[in-house]
């Protein structure tokens, strides 16, 4: 995946520069090919499917306020291109009860896994907030900007030990203030994420 600077992801985004656009899609590409995968039933035109998501994205005349918003609109896309995939197929086969029932949990599933994945990027900007703001600039050097300990090191002009231990402190604290979420699943998600 590219390094690119958070805070310029969602302007560059609106300005379809390479580079933002890209991250977009390295970023999201795998939930939402789970997402399609699952409703169509692993269909061989998964990979099709997921490309019209990101096509239909693109051509959004309208700017994202934020990432939140650009990943609600790809799941909710993803949901509403493949369902309609599958009302064909349907309408191509057979009217089966079994394919409507299986269409009617994949789309509770794909809306749950959307709630979730923007929950969950909403607990983690938060849980980012609450740090230190050394160990947060540490922190999204390390994981948005992908740096190395050394590199980090060398740009805030500190030791790599020091970076190693605000990466520490910074784990301990997101888990803490993840661990107040209120939803038992969302924890369960997370801790896995985190470990």
């Amino acid at each position: 995946m590219q390094r690119i600077s958070k805070h310029w992801i969602v302007p560059g985004f609106n300005c379809r520069e390479p580079k933002a656009t890209t991250w977009i899609y390295e970023t999201y590409y795998p939930s939402i090919f789970t997402i399609v995968s699952k409703i169509t039933m692993d269909s061989p035109d998964a990979e099709d499917l997921v490309a019209d998501v990101f096509v239909t994205l693109l051509r959004q005349k309208s700017d994202f306020e934020s990432i939140r918003k650009i990943a609600f609109f790809l799941y909710n896309t993803a949901r509403n291109i493949s369902l309609g995939y599958m009302r064909h197929q349907q309408v191509v086969k057979t009217k089966s009860p079994e394919l409507i029932e299986h269409m009617l949990k994949m789309e509770e599933e794909a809306v749950r896994y959307a709630e979730l994945n923007a929950a969950f990027q909403h607990l983690i900007h938060l849980a980012i907030e609450t740090l230190p703001p050394q160990c947060k600039q540490v922190f999204l050097l390390c994981f948005t900007e992908q740096l190395r300990n050394a590199q980090i090191a060398a740009k805030l002009g500190i030791s790599e030990k020091t970076v190693a231990n605000h990466k520490i402190y910074a784990y301990k604290r997101m888990r803490m203030e993840i661990g107040r979420a209120d939803h038992a699943s969302m924890r369960a998600i997370l801790g896995m994420i985190l470990i």
